[in-house]
């Protein structure tokens, strides 16, 4: 990807779009205190839970680029911060229909289970695909170069 594909030009149609998502979002922050950054780790790590910052429900998901404007944490560092607190316990989950984003299971008990469970099934999914993309790469580093295959129609290979 080109850098000016990156990130849209001042004033174009989609930056207008995502700032207006973004002042929205911020608004909805004003009650949450500030992030502050530990400069003294080796990586900027957040002083304060993403998790906290998150609203109930996959209908009010914040978008990455909501977080990143409001933490002023890179995408890396945001997703390194959700994986941590996810490996702490934290049921952040996550959905890319419609804007995409991070959420916590809706308060409603049926309505916050069917999240959990659409969840699940996602990185299930990812998880089955990143196994049979680790089996082809197996199997093609398996094969030694110059050496001669014999196809399942009985056909040689080199």
């Amino acid at each position: 990807m080109k850098k000016s594909e990156n990130r849209p030009g001042a004033g174009t149609p989609k930056r207008n779009e995502d700032e207006n998502n973004t002042s929205s979002v911020r608004s909805s922050f004003q009650s949450l205190p500030l992030p502050h950054f530990n400069k003294a780790e080796e990586e900027t790590q957040a002083v304060f839970q993403i998790s906290d910052l998150l609203p109930h429900g996959a209908e009010n998901a914040v978008t990455t680029a909501a977080l990143m404007d409001f933490t002023g944490l890179t995408r890396h560092q945001l997703q390194e911060q959700i994986k941590l607190e996810r490996t702490a316990g934290k049921l952040i989950l996550s959905k890319a229909s419609g804007d995409g984003g991070y959420f916590l299971p809706d308060a409603d008990p049926d309505k916050g289970r069917a999240e959990i469970r659409r969840f699940r099934s996602t990185v299930l999914n990812r998880g089955v695909n990143t196994i049979k993309l680790v089996t082809m790469c197996d199997q093609a580093l398996a094969i030694i170069p110059g050496q001669e295959c014999i196809n399942d129609d009985g056909k040689q290979e080199s």
